[in-house]
């Protein structure tokens, strides 16, 4: 039996948030780098990227309950809008000569909220354009791209723009998220959920959390992806100051990029392998593909700054990184209630994704008194304790049926 076509506007959906997150990949490179370029302190570095990912910790669940009480398609059209200002006004800074570090944290900031609000939006609105039985294909299409777009494409062209210049690299940007909204534009209809809900903001905030915290399966994943993502945010941080253009390796801004993009290549290799080794290994193997990848993208730089080395770790970190994606963003789709969505997606981007910005501020300040090596080598202890909770709760039935 032929697999159902993906309906047409999966890929409008598609071809918006992939603009944006493009955007995002040059923008989360750049951020980073131009900080590099205005202080040479770890902390404050690191700061930047801290802040690019703080409103994942602090909006995203007031985010998630807007999601859930407005139209979907609105807020992420706001979302990409809202970017493009931004970027525009970095740029006029930039073109006068007047971008400072202050004005550089303002701007991650605001990015970071409209970023959060986007990325929220993404999987309510596939769900109202694929059906459920899809809902796992769509997720490895939507989740490749993203990856290609975020990590590969992204940073691999915010490098070769950073040579160019700063207002380069911004006016990029903005012309990609004005695209995105151009693109978003063209879908058609009212997305809202099925039940809108109009009881007090507190107890809707409350009732996304409560699903989660009391469901065994998510409950272990999300705390599983924060403990990943807290060695990816030490990774992203520390990295300029590690083996970037203005650190004592000194890359060029360019071969940092294509290092980094060794995420977003093993991030695409996953999407297009994801299904063919759920099939052969099973979820649970699939995933622990993941924790492994994980381990060597976190622990390579503690003992290398070998650019070889580097990308081929971020290679493997990339391809796990997509699998998880993939597999656990589906089961979360096929487990929450249509009505629930937007609350308990933004409830997992708070806690798997709001550590970011705290791991990034702690690893800027530990790199300063204790080296940028030694904060490594912590992560790379993390990303093995990780494999407790996958060996004591992941089961392959679980992870199939996701039962409570």
């Amino acid at each position: 039996m032929s697999t159902p076509a993906l309906p047409r506007p999966l890929w409008t959906l598609v071809t918006s948030f992939g603009l944006g997150n493009l955007a995002d990949g040059v923008v989360a490179l750049a951020i980073p780098l131009l900080a590099s370029s205005l202080t040479s302190s770890p902390a404050q570095i690191a700061a930047a990227t801290a802040l690019l990912t703080l409103p994942l910790l602090i909006c995203a669940l007031p985010l998630g309950m807007l999601l859930d009480r407005q139209d979907r398609r609105v807020l992420a059209l706001l979302a990409h809008t809202t970017r493009t200002g931004i970027l525009l006004g970095l740029l006029l800074l930039a073109g006068a000569e007047q971008l400072t570090l202050l004005s550089l944290y303002v701007a991650a900031f605001l990015l970071g909220t409209a970023t959060t609000l986007a990325n929220s939006a993404a999987p309510t609105l596939v769900n109202h354009v694929v059906p459920k039985p899809l809902l796992e294909q769509a997720g490895a299409r939507v989740t490749g791209v993203q990856t290609l777009a975020t990590e590969f494409a992204g940073p691999a062209l915010g490098g070769l723009l950073i040579t160019l210049g700063q207002p380069v690299t911004l006016l990029a940007g903005t012309l990609l998220n004005l695209s995105a909204v151009l693109t978003l534009v063209r879908l058609r209809g009212v997305y809202r959920a099925a039940t809108p809900l109009k009881s007090p903001l507190l107890k809707e905030l409350h009732e996304g959390v409560r699903f989660l915290m009391h469901h065994d399966l998510l409950r272990t994943l999300v705390f599983m992806t924060a403990g990943m993502n807290i060695c990816w945010s030490v990774w992203l941080a520390l990295a300029p100051v590690r083996f970037g253009p203005h650190s004592e390796v000194g890359l060029s801004a360019s071969l940092y990029g294509f290092v980094v993009a060794g995420l977003g290549i093993g991030g695409l290799a996953g999407a297009l392998c994801v299904n063919g080794l759920t099939r052969r290994l099973g979820r649970r193997l699939t995933i622990a593909l993941d924790l492994l990848g994980t381990l060597a993208l976190i622990s390579t730089p503690a003992f290398t700054t070998q650019p070889t080395l580097i990308f081929l770790s971020a290679l493997a970190g990339g391809f796990g990184g997509t699998l998880w994606a993939v597999l656990v963003g589906a089961l979360r789709q096929r487990l929450v209630p249509d009505a629930l969505l937007g609350r308990v997606s933004s409830a997992w981007l708070m806690i798997s994704w709001g550590v970011m910005p705290l791991s990034a501020a702690l690893a800027g300040w530990l790199a300063e008194k204790q080296g940028v090596e030694s904060v490594y080598w912590a992560g790379g202890l993390l990303a093995l304790l990780l494999f407790i909770p996958f060996f004591r709760t992941l089961n392959e039935a679980r992870l199939a049926s996701g039962p409570g």
